[in-house]
């Protein structure tokens, strides 16, 4: 496979996926080491892909994917976070971030990247963890 073929089906994949890819497992699928990766990864950001790099691998920006982006408003026990996720995740949707309305500080936003019931139970039970 030509490196630009390897490169297309890079980005064909993170679609896909819609969540994490290692660089190992992507150097896995295409026969070649994980620093060409890297590198192909690098050569797709230089030519305008948003591919950011997190702890469990790469991920195409939301902006890059086809698909809808919905907002959810809703207000429910903390003991049904997990299975709001899960209604989500398990239909193919991804939890792209948080905003609390707080009654002091007003709107607080922090992005969770939430796309399977895996991810789903880390953040809960981090967040159980931490008070």
């Amino acid at each position: 496979m030509k490196a630009e073929e390897r490169r297309k089906n890079i980005v064909a994949r993170l679609i896909s996926e819609g969540g994490p890819v290692s660089g190992g497992a992507l150097a896995e699928e295409f026969g070649v080491s994980r620093q060409i990766i890297v590198a192909d990864v690098a050569l797709l950001r230089a030519s305008g892909f948003s591919i950011r790099s997190e702890h469990r691998g790469y991920v195409l920006a939301q902006e890059e994917r086809p698909g809808l982006t919905r907002r959810i408003v809703c207000r429910h026990a903390k003991e049904d976070v997990c299975n709001e996720f899960y209604a989500i995740v398990d239909r193919g949707g991804r939890v792209r971030d948080v905003t609390v309305e707080h009654s002091v500080y007003g709107s607080i936003s922090a992005p969770l990247l939430i796309s399977s019931r895996k991810d789903a139970d880390d953040f809960v039970r981090k967040t159980a963890l931490s008070g």
